[in-house]
């Protein structure tokens, strides 16, 4: 993949492109908007015919034999389907007795994909890469190589060509009934099926393939191989591929047992209509009970629904940033400015798309269920008053100095202060002092006993006092 056309858009050119692309968003938005209300009337239509439908469909106990107090009325019935009719291709040898058969085509060819790699430039405009990737592949119809950026190398050829075939048998039967045109397009469990030619036909096909290829391939080549339900023509080995060859593969839909849900209309079916004028039947292969049918027609409608409304959002979020991409065009001429200009549209895009789609399914749901959907909007409305009446209640709490009321409405009696702490006063730095040594005692002396004791010493005198001059 290399780099093989560049081109520049100048500022100027940008900025009309995009005031072009506001009309063309306010016409996407209007259909957007519109997708999204159609789709929710759809939807809850299609529930009520079903609902409808189901309420009156009664069971058909023997499809083998008709019964005239059934026909006016919508059934539930189980058959084997089978038909006399043979459907046939000659030109590859099919031919049998299959309700339907197919024959699908499809070519190996170059293929051409285009890359585009867009960088602003630093005065508004854009420069953009272009990028052209080739690869084989099998399509389902020849591709021009004339019109590749570089045929040179990738060149197609296509000198045997076919049509896609599809044929369904002109009677079908269910039971002793049979079905009708609707009912017969429903029929889609295709299987394989192996067509089986006559040497006159074989020989006939590998004569027009020598004639096909007689440009490009040998002439001991084998151009023509049969295999299950392929045949492919152009080359012997289906594994190894080249380009010009191709693969016809054919499917049938076999006889078999079928469900179906459907009024019916003398020996055949028709459409069930409802009060809104919504119709549906419905056909599947296999032994289905009318309460699984049923089922299955409620999945198939929530599907599409949520399948276009997802589209309706996509569609509402694009065509918003169509009509604000003017705003960061304009201001791309700053590139940090225009690329912070461009992220935020989208991001308001995302919002105002994706709440606008919500409103219109809301406001239709309103509109088409009336019941449901503003009882949906009362239980909104009353969650969101109770939860504001919570939140004023919390924030707002009890006055100042004010004791809240007990359940009977009485006051309670104040409780007793806690005693006062002792008032703590601050004592001054502690300096730590020399220890100071224990003052020592000398013990007296003994007392001497007998002869050696001392003589009694005279009482204490008080000296007289001093004179005072």
């Amino acid at each position: 993949m290399a780099v093989t056309t560049t081109y520049r858009t100048s500022y100027g050119s940008r900025v009309t492109s995009s005031v072009k692309n506001i009309m063309l968003g306010v016409v996407l938005f209007f259909s957007a908007t519109g997708l999204l209300w159609w789709n929710e009337g759809r939807a809850v239509k299609t529930t009520a015919m079903l609902k409808e439908a189901e309420g009156v469909t009664v069971e058909m106990v023997n499809p083998k034999q008709m019964d005239a107090k059934l026909n006016g009325k919508m059934v539930h019935a189980i058959a084997y389907t089978s038909t006399q009719d043979t459907l046939a291709d000659h030109t590859y040898g099919f031919s049998a007795q299959v309700l339907k058969l197919r024959r699908d085509v499809q070519y190996y060819q170059w293929e051409e994909t285009r890359h585009e790699r867009e960088e602003k430039d630093s005065d508004g405009g854009t420069t953009t890469h272009v990028y052209y990737e080739y690869d084989r592949k099998w399509v389902s119809r020849p591709i021009n190589s004339d019109n590749f950026n570089e045929p040179a190398g990738h060149r197609n050829i296509a000198p045997f060509t076919e049509g896609n075939y599809e044929c369904t048998a002109p009677t079908i039967d269910f039971g002793a009934y049979q079905l009708s045109e609707e009912l017969k397009k429903q029929l889609k469990n295709y299987s394989p099926a192996a067509p089986q030619p006559s040497e006159e036909q074989y020989r006939l096909l590998v004569d027009r393939a020598t004639q096909a290829f007689s440009r490009y391939r040998g002439s001991s080549e084998r151009l023509v191989t049969y295999q299950g339900n392929m045949v492919y023509v152009g080359g012997s080995d289906p594994s190894s591929p080249s380009i010009g060859d191709v693969r016809i593969t054919f499917r049938q839909v076999s006889p078999g047992d079928f469900s179906l849900l459907a009024v019916v209309k003398d020996t055949s079916f028709k459409e069930y209509v409802a009060k809104n004028e919504y119709s549906f039947n419905r056909i599947e292969p296999g032994k289905i009970s009318s309460e699984q049918m049923y089922k299955n027609e409620h999945h198939d409608n929530a599907i599409m629904t949520w399948v276009l409304r997802f589209i309706g959002l996509l569609l509402s979020i694009f065509s918003i940033n169509l009509m604000f991409g003017v705003v960061y065009t304009v201001l791309s001429i700053i590139p940090f400015v225009g690329k912070a200009a461009e992220v935020g549209v989208g991001i308001v895009a995302s919002v105002l798309g994706t709440c606008w789609s919500l409103i219109i399914i809301g406001t239709a749901w309103v509109f088409y269920r009336p019941l449901l959907g503003l009882g949906m909007f009362a239980v909104v409305v009353l969650v969101i008053i109770l939860a504001s009446t919570v939140g004023v209640k919390k924030t707002k709490g009890t006055p100042e100095g004010e004791l809240p009321a007990d359940e009977g409405g009485q006051v309670p009696p104040p409780v007793p202060a806690a005693p006062a702490a002792p008032q703590q006063f601050a004592s001054p730095a502690y300096q730590p002092q020399q220890p100071v040594a224990p003052p020592t005692f000398n013990a007296p002396p003994p007392i001497p006993q007998g002869d050696a004791a001392p003589a009694p010493q005279p009482p204490y005198q008080t000296p007289p006092p001093i004179p005072q001059d």
